[in-house]
């Protein structure tokens, strides 16, 4: 008599995307066993022997498996989070995982499709790349006003939409709780997020979501907030170390290296509200900056002058409002800056260590402009 199939769930706690699955499982009252690890020290049986991209979590429906056994290949067996969830809704559909009625449905695809494009976008991009603020805020609203407008879940009844959205938004404020120096925060700048999300008028709905997802008995079983926390120290701690790491091969042994994240002044900077002085002058009076530049740390200086030609030459009859419209704007926005040097004609670069001669009017354009946009691009 063959063995009854049990659905085996491969997950690490303090990862957002087997606990997706497990709060699925739970509410379907669906029976599983779990075979857990924690990321930072992942055992090399599971990419042997079981997922060969290592990543978790992973899900095999067959005879009851052990850590370090090989799943049958004969069995069905599934990765990514959301995929697992879509096969849990049509595999088990007594479980009521999605709605019956197809227009529900399909707002609950909807939905975590929005957290998969908008939220963990600027979760990533906010906590660890340090975009502004307002990206994540924007993103949370954007959730909040998919929901019903009062109370419910995110197609009313609780469906795998809302185990999409909420391990991630629970990881979200551990982040910001801890305050990392990966994280790259300016001070002061995660308390002020955390306390809007958690106090502020136009994120009450979102609270009030939360508060309801957590009470429910699915939650409180696959979530202990002091484990997660504590697994997310060891995982920022092991960033903080192999950029620290990198750090030092890339940087002379005599530069101090910081125990804080390198670009802090940075982050203040994309988190503050005052609009930055202007950099440049219109005209062909050279504009000159100093900077350190990555990875060697030496000084280096660069001057140059912003005039708009089509002919590639030296046009000084050229009226400062058109260098300003067509120059100065690509510049400062960066976002074209590949294509600036097509516009660049007069560029004069001097770049050496504290100290080197001013190349010649007679100098390439190309040359000369390549040089001083790499190393625009370096001081950026």
């Amino acid at each position: 008599m063959s063995e009854t199939p049990i659905i085996t769930l491969y997950s690490a706690e303090e990862s957002p995307f087997p606990h997706r699955v497990a709060l699925a499982l739970e509410e379907g009252n669906i029976p599983y066993d779990t075979i857990g690890f924690e990321l930072l020290d992942k055992p090399d049986w599971y990419k042997e022997k079981v997922y060969p991209t290592a990543k978790v979590p992973y899900l095999v429906y067959g005879p009851k498996l052990q850590p370090g056994d090989a799943p049958s290949p004969d069995v069905p067996q599934l990765g990514e989070s959301l995929v697992i969830l879509e096969f849990l809704a049509d595999a088990f559909p007594s479980a009521h995982l999605l709605p019956a009625d197809p227009f529900l449905r399909a707002k609950a695809r909807l939905f975590y499709r929005a957290v998969e494009e908008k939220f963990n976008p600027a979760v990533m991009a906010v906590f660890f790349k340090q975009a502004p603020k307002e990206d994540l805020y924007a993103a949370i609203k954007h959730i909040q006003d998919v929901l019903p407008p009062d109370t419910g879940f995110a197609v009313g009844e609780w469906s795998i939409a809302d185990a999409a959205f909420l391990p991630i938004y629970l990881r979200a404020l551990i982040v910001l709780e801890l305050d990392h120096a990966v994280s790259q925060f300016a001070p002061g700048v995660a308390a002020e997020m955390l306390a809007t999300l958690r106090e502020a008028p136009r994120f009450a709905r979102m609270q009030r979501y939360l508060e309801e997802c957590m009470a429910r008995p699915s939650a409180k079983k696959t979530w202990d907030l002091a484990s997660v926390k504590a697994k997310w120290v060891r995982r920022l701690e092991f960033f903080l170390a192999q950029a620290q790491k990198q750090q030092q091969h890339s940087t002379p042994s005599s530069a101090p290296v910081s125990t804080r994240a390198p670009s802090r002044a940075k982050a203040k900077r994309r988190n503050s509200k005052v609009k930055p002085q202007e950099l440049f002058v219109y005209d062909l009076q050279p504009s000159k900056i100093i900077r350190t530049t990555r990875p060697d740390t030496t000084v280096r200086e660069t001057l140059f002058s912003v005039v708009l030609s089509t002919s590639g030459l030296v046009a000084g009859y050229q009226l400062p409002e058109k260098v300003k419209a067509k120059g100065f704007t690509a510049v400062k926005s960066l976002n074209r800056i590949d294509e600036l040097k097509d516009h660049l004609v007069y560029l004069v670069c001097a770049v050496s260590q504290f100290g080197g001669t001013l190349p010649g009017p007679s100098q390439r354009h190309n040359k000369t402009s390549n040089r001083c946009i790499n190393d625009y691009k370096s001081w950026i």
